[in-house]
């Protein structure tokens, strides 16, 4: 395994972000480098994207909704994630606002999950 930082630096000059390059040699054929891009956030140093795939979605996600839906799932939180960096419930709030964005394009009819155009054309 090998790795890389490249910083980008704020407007005083300090370092506001890292991009770390990690080649993964143990599985070229699914992925040949991970690059996590962390920012400086008042108390340290985060994670942009903690769901890169949505395998990395909590299990009670991934075992209620469609694949587009975690899509969308995941997009949302991690959008959110960075968007409300240094508040103390960031994470609460991301889960909340990922959710209402599922609920927007998705609707549960019984135990699923059903994408609201295909509910309407039936």
């Amino acid at each position: 395994m090998t790795a890389l930082d490249g910083f980008i630096f704020g407007r005083r000059g300090e370092p506001c972000a890292v991009h770390r390059f990690i080649d993964l040699e143990q599985s070229p054929s699914r992925l040949a480098g991970l690059i996590l891009t962390l920012f400086h956030s008042g108390g340290g140093w985060s994670l942009l994207m903690p769901y890169r795939f949505n395998n990395d979605l909590p299990a009670s996600v991934r075992s209620h909704l469609p694949d587009h839906a975690q899509d969308i799932y995941r997009e949302a939180f991690n959008h959110a994630y960075a968007a409300h960096a240094g508040e103390a419930d960031r994470e609460r709030r991301s889960h909340m606002i990922a959710w209402a964005a599922v609920k927007r394009s998705y609707v549960k009819a019984g135990d699923q999950w059903v994408h609201r155009d295909a509910l309407s054309a039936h």
